[in-house]
């Protein structure tokens, strides 16, 4: 019982940081490295080699040969000979179910989000939370305007290239923005610095607005807005409300001057629907 309060009171400790957390006698460095091969593959990347995993996490090849032997035997990932790579396997359809169940609440909503995407004009409208340096879609609908790239729920996307991200960013704390960065310092240089700069932009734009704007950072000729599903107390920051457009149709100005001002509005009409979720 001792031991659930100690590792209780590190979990929801703010001021403790990812790094002490990590060097927590409870923090197990394996089990997260193969959490983290797990959360490479998404629907965009189905499949993996040892190579591609070893690059994207930066572990030693020979480790990475070991977390996917053990991830294969335990049927979290399975191997294709045709291809020589690794798939998601089986184990992992359990995570996938019991997660959906408990966004069920959340998914309800659906109907609204498909209301508001055919009323502007959208290509995506969809309900966000984040995830470390990521946001997923925990609830989507695909409006009028569609584009040739495939979301839906369980859709990842980076913080820095994403409207919502852009929003979860800027009502977070410094230890929260901090526990995000060190998710950064594998990147090269060069993009650290370009990321710094669009994240900086975007703090201003949420501090003169309200809301934030992604112009092409996800996909070319695909922009974005997103706010918040609330007040900022209490549970109002868990859930931010984004829609995507192509360009054409969601240049800057109208984003700003037309879509925003709809989708404030929109959140507001959430809010309190989430809030008794």
């Amino acid at each position: 019982m001792h031991v659930l309060a100690r590792t209780s009171n590190l979990l929801t400790d703010l001021s403790t940081t990812l790094e002490e957390k990590k060097e927590s006698r409870h923090f197990v460095t394996a089990l997260s490295r193969g959490l983290d091969i797990l959360a490479l593959f998404t629907r965009d990347v189905t499949a993996l080699g040892n190579e591609d995993i070893a690059q994207s996490t930066g572990l030693a090849r020979s480790t990475v040969t070991r977390m996917t032997y053990t991830l294969s035997i335990t049927k979290h990932l399975v191997y294709d000979s045709a291809i020589k790579k690794y798939r998601l396997g089986p184990a992992t359809m359990a995570w996938s179910y019991a997660v959906m169940d408990s966004m069920a609440g959340v998914q309800s909503l659906t109907p609204f989000l498909q209301d508001f995407a055919n009323q502007i004009g959208a290509s995506t409208v969809a309900l966000n939370i984040q995830a470390g340096s990521e946001v997923i879609y925990v609830a989507h609908a695909s409006g009028p305007a569609q584009v040739q790239v495939r979301t839906g729920v369980g859709t990842r996307l980076k913080l820095w290239q994403a409207a919502a991200g852009r929003v979860f960013w800027s009502v977070s704390d410094d230890a929260k923005k901090h526990e995000v960065e060190q998710e950064w310092l594998n990147f090269p240089a060069d993009v650290r610095a370009r990321i710094a700069e669009e994240m900086r932009a975007a703090q201003a734009e949420w501090d003169s607005y309200r809301f934030c704007t992604s112009i092409g950072a996800w996909r070319l000729g695909i922009n974005a807005v997103a706010c918040t599903c609330g007040d900022g107390s209490g549970s109002g920051w868990k859930y931010v409300v984004s829609c995507a457009g192509m360009s054409a149709e969601f240049d800057l100005e109208t984003l700003k001057h037309r879509i925003a001002p709809q989708l404030k509005d929109f959140a507001n009409f959430l809010a309190p629907k989430l809030t008794s979720l």
